[in-house]
């Protein structure tokens, strides 16, 4: 993943740039969403943050995500601890979720896997996600996905795509704090996972 260039300020100008290169690598990749766009989406009452949190304007992050078909992010976990919800605004997204258990199957470095998935074939993908117990999934538009904090993902963009996440905090910080002060690896994020 690649992000925008400087030129692209805009979704516009995004737009744009994919009219004059449909096969672009750069994406705009967790942009702050819009207070427009977000102002047309109503959050169950659930999403608030619980009372006595120490930082409720920090309880929940929102992003937008707009990649040009054909584009991928590669295997990792999110390290900042949040259990993520994805909304599909437009256009299709394939979700690849692995189960913690899976790390030592990804060969890992820090939060990334080193099996490239977007460079597999179909077919070898396919044995691979058998292998490593992953779920597959197609986001489709209305759609919302679950991530839970520290799971292993990889996502391929089945068309130009637009999804919102919603990044709800956790509750005390420990699982962060172990990753400032631990090496990454299968077994801290197995930890900071569970």
């Amino acid at each position: 993943v690649e992000p925008v260039p400087p030129a692209c300020r805009t979704v516009g100008d995004y737009l744009d740039l994919l009219q004059s290169e449909p096969r672009t690598p750069w994406v705009m990749n967790e942009v702050p969403t819009p207070t427009s766009l977000r102002a047309r989406i109503q959050l169950p009452e659930h999403f608030a943050p619980p009372s006595g949190h120490p930082a409720p304007e920090h309880y929940l992050r929102s992003f937008a995500h707009l990649h040009n078909a054909g584009s991928a992010t590669d295997l990792h976990f999110d390290s900042d601890g949040r259990q993520v919800f994805m909304l599909q605004v437009f256009g299709r997204k394939r979700y690849i979720l692995f189960p913690p258990s899976a790390g030592p199957k990804l060969h890992p470095v820090a939060n990334y896997g080193a099996a490239l998935l977007a460079r597999f074939p179909e077919e070898e993908k396919l044995a691979f996600l058998r292998f490593a117990g992953a779920w597959d999934c197609v986001l489709e538009p209305g759609e919302t996905l679950l991530m839970p904090a520290f799971v292993w993902h990889h996502v391929e963009y089945l068309d130009l795509s637009l999804s919102v996440n919603f990044r709800l905090a956790d509750h005390g910080g420990m699982a962060r704090y172990l990753l400032r002060h631990l090496h990454w690896d299968v077994y801290s994020q197995n930890v900071t996972a569970a």
